[in-house]
């Protein structure tokens, strides 16, 4: 409560006691990490996939870093265009026509008015590449 009341982005100093010896650390109060429920989200009702921006515990589970980008499945619909091509929820959507997926809007910008999607998926450390024609 007492960082989110001196705000996010401010400095402050730390004061503290270690081995019997005052000491001070200059820091910067910082948002936490988004949590895999609250993070963005897109749904693509033609592909019948739901996506969402990788946090950080799922960054951390499958080894990426942040630099690496990409989505995590969250939903796939019975009987859809994604799931008759093998998307699994907790995969990975590192690209669109080759072109790198950064987050959930991203996605959404790379797929709209595409009539052929080129699909790079990544489950842990297996990927392969997943072709859909849409109407």
């Amino acid at each position: 409560k007492i960082l989110t009341d001196i705000g996010f982005g401010k400095d402050f100093t730390l004061d503290y006691v270690q081995d019997g010896k005052e000491k001070s650390v200059q820091m910067v109060v910082t948002a936490g990490p988004l949590h895999y429920d609250s993070a963005p989200r897109y749904q693509d009702a033609a592909l019948g996939i739901t996506v969402r921006d990788l946090t950080y515990e799922v960054m951390r589970y499958f080894q990426r870093n942040p630099q690496d980008g990409g989505v995590i499945v969250s939903k796939v619909e019975p009987g859809s265009r994604a799931s008759v091509t093998g998307i699994r929820p907790y995969e990975i959507i590192t690209h669109i026509n080759d072109r790198p997926v950064m987050s959930a809007s991203n996605f959404e910008e790379l797929t709209k008015g595409q009539k052929e999607l080129r699909i790079s998926v990544k489950r842990m450390m297996r990927g392969r590449v997943v072709k859909i024609t849409l109407d």
